[in-house]
């Protein structure tokens, strides 16, 4: 079981992405919803490096 989850913590992502209004969402990968939107993509790459970096996850921004 605990092989299980540390397979789980390095699936995990959080995608930087651009909405169609101009601004950028930080979420995890596979989530509906944003955990935070933000004004450029430099703000939301470094808020997804802060959130990767605490729970070891990796980021992915989509242009």
């Amino acid at each position: 079981m605990a092989k299980a989850k540390d397979e789980a913590a390095q699936a995990k992502a959080y995608v930087v992405s651009r909405r169609k209004d101009g601004k950028w969402v930080v979420k995890p990968k596979g989530a509906r919803c944003a955990t935070k939107i933000l004004a450029s993509q430099e703000e939301a790459t470094a808020f997804a490096q802060q959130l990767a970096a605490s729970e070891g996850a990796e980021v992915i921004v989509e242009a």
